[in-house]
């Protein structure tokens, strides 16, 4: 069996209301269930985020969910990155989303630069009591082994 394209990590700790958006966002990436798998980290949720993430994985076998006692976002990643079977690896706040079809063009720009790391920018917008609030940030699609520092 050929290797996954790209693994994508969502550490998940009590996002119940925000989850399935994200999850559904990463399903509408114009990716083939054969080029890329979503790994969720429940990073010991109270709420129902388990649950949610278990429909997704009852429903898809490209997604995988491992649970854990909470060790916050970086013990979470550390979980998914123990479990990344694609080429390479994207990082996605289970509380943000991705447009259609980001991750299909990375992956063609990447292929046709030759690259091992691939960063890109993103708007994100959040709708407060009737302001947009407009906040630009950095993505980036890591090979496997690529030594990577993330600062937020």
């Amino acid at each position: 069996m050929s290797e996954l394209l790209l693994s994508i990590i969502v550490p998940v700790y009590n996002v119940e209301e925000y989850l399935a958006h994200c999850i559904d966002s990463l399903l509408d990436q114009g990716l083939s269930e054969k080029q890329y798998e979503i790994i969720l980290v429940n990073d010991g949720s109270t709420d129902n985020s388990p649950a949610i993430c278990q429909s997704y994985v009852d429903k898809y076998p490209f997604i995988h969910c491992y649970s854990q006692k909470n060790q916050g976002l970086s013990g979470a990643r550390n979980t998914g990155m123990k479990h990344v079977k694609g080429k390479y690896v994207q990082f996605v706040d289970s509380d943000d989303f991705l447009q259609p079809t980001v991750l299909r063009r990375c992956l063609r720009r990447q292929k046709s630069m030759m690259r091992t790391l691939l960063s890109f920018k993103a708007d994100i917008i959040h709708i407060q009591k009737r302001s947009l609030v407009f906040i630009r940030l950095s993505m980036t699609l890591y090979t496997k082994g690529t030594t990577c520092c993330c600062l937020r």
